[in-house]
């Protein structure tokens, strides 16, 4: 069996990627699915896109386009926080972490040693799991 990096890459060469101008040359009309986490959506939405939420994609995206040849534009981003040096050297502005994580640098750092087992991990994050972001 392909290892994890040989599969996505022959994934991704069977999903055509295009550009804006190839979107602009689309004969039928694409699905737009905003896969952004729910704080980015609530800032501002591409009107007629479709929000289902990265942790939520691989289960909604067939209820929500039934026919495999619908083109589909996913629009996602990772925060700029996350990437605070590369995004001040392109913009010259250092991003500041959302509000829920503007103490992350303080706190507490949590580590926990476990075996090389999926059932291992799956029951510890199941056992420490939150409600939500804040809880």
């Amino acid at each position: 069996m392909a290892d994890y990096d040989t599969l996505v890459k022959e994934l991704r060469g069977s999903i055509p990627e295009i550009d804006i101008a190839g979107l602009t040359s689309l004969t039928t009309q694409p699905v737009i699915i905003d896969c952004r986490e729910a704080d980015e959506y609530a800032e501002g939405a591409l009107a007629g896109a479709t929000w289902i939420p990265r942790g939520f994609l691989e289960s909604k995206i067939e209820k929500e386009v039934t026919d495999r040849a619908t083109p589909i534009v996913a629009l996602g981003t990772a925060h700029p926080a996350k990437f605070p040096d590369a995004v001040e050297k392109a913009t010259g502005i250092r991003p500041e972490l959302p509000e829920f994580l503007a103490d992350l640098h303080q706190r507490p750092e949590r580590m926990a040693g476990l075996p090389k087992a999926l059932k291992a991990v799956q029951d510890y994050v199941l056992s420490r799991r939150r409600n939500d972001r804040n809880g």
